[in-house]
């Protein structure tokens, strides 16, 4: 039996090379994009975030489909640059609807941003996934606060103590019966 016909070029065997190469990238895609997204947590814990963004957009790039990538990414933009930290925020909701802390964290840009209708809107939509989000809840307090709605806001700051007893509320709902009563004609 003669093999010399079943000889491999050099050219043949370049292009079995990289499709190997192609196909253990494809593989072990998402597991270097976890790594790269520790590796932007461990960056994180020691407070570099120039390196920790570095690293949470390899993961992005090497996975575009995890959630939890855009949102640490959005998270460490929050602070310098609002309007790519909403762009993140959006694209982690659109690939999980169901995560709370995502609507939170984008309500809180936009409150901060005095955009306290859209901000309510997240506020809700966060405590309808997870209805003891204490934060949700207190930012709701501070939507009604701000834009007038001071029953409201009385309101949410009593479910919010009979949730969650250990908070003290008397002083915030006397400020804002105060408000209230300013504001009602005598």
């Amino acid at each position: 039996m003669e093999y010399s016909n079943y000889a491999i070029s050099k050219r043949d065997r370049l292009i079995i090379l990289v499709l190997s190469v192609v196909a253990f990238i494809i593989i072990f895609r998402p597991i270097i994009a976890y790594l790269n997204a520790w590796r932007g947590e461990q960056y994180l814990h020691l407070n570099d975030k120039k390196e920790s963004i570095i690293a949470f957009k390899k993961a992005v790039l090497l996975d575009p489909t995890n959630a939890s990538y855009y949102s640490f990414l959005a998270y460490l933009y929050q602070s310098s640059d609002k309007n790519k930290a909403i762009s993140l925020y959006k694209k982690a909701i659109k690939l999980d609807p169901k995560e709370h802390d995502n609507y939170f964290y984008l309500g809180l840009i936009l409150f901060e941003q005095k955009k306290y209708y859209l901000a309510e809107g997240l506020f809700k939509k966060s405590l309808k996934l997870e209805k003891k989000h204490l934060l949700s809840h207190r930012m709701l307090v501070n939507v009604y606060d701000r834009t007038g709605r001071f029953e409201k806001a009385i309101s949410e700051l009593k479910e919010l103590k009979r949730m969650f007893p250990e908070i003290e509320a008397k002083e915030r709902i006397k400020k804002i019966e105060d408000k209230l009563k300013k504001r009602e004609p005598r």
